[in-house]
């Protein structure tokens, strides 16, 4: 794997955070915790929320929260699933916490390699400030690794 595909899931995220976030923030942080040799990414939104039944389903491909999401928000239900198996392939995991009408929080945690430095410091600049579907992603956050 390279940094771009790590970039990918992270582009992934931070674009269903601005796709379901009318109105509110969605942060992106990135903590080292160098005693277990982990990076640990974060993107938190304030959006729409995934209900407690329909979380266990949302990395399975073509799958997404409900039809009446489909409808509305459009997509194709694979962001989520290649995010996954991409985390997997790193030798990581990714997790999610919501709650309708507050919001959620997708947790990813890599063992910090080479290729996880690289992508951090390719981003790094571009993360920054960026705005994704004319929505402003603030509270940026990077510990060096």
């Amino acid at each position: 794997l390279d940094p771009g595909q790590i970039h990918l899931v992270w582009r992934n995220l931070i674009a269903n955070a601005a796709k379901f976030t009318d109105n509110g923030n969605i942060t992106f942080t990135i903590k080292n915790h160098p005693q277990h040799n982990l990076a640990l990414f974060t993107i938190e939104d304030t959006g729409i929320g995934i209900s407690p039944q329909n979380i266990n389903s949302l990395f399975e491909e073509f799958t997404q929260a409900d039809s009446s999401t489909t409808r509305k928000y459009g997509g194709t239900g694979l962001g989520l699933a290649l995010s996954k198996r991409i985390c997997e392939l790193l030798g990581g995991q990714i997790n999610v916490e919501s709650q309708v009408n507050k919001g959620t929080k997708f947790n990813i945690c890599l063992p910090i390699k080479t290729t996880i430095k690289a992508a951090i410091h390719q981003d790094e600049g571009r993360l920054n400030n960026t705005s994704v579907e004319n929505k402003q992603v603030s509270n940026i956050s990077n510990k060096k690794l």
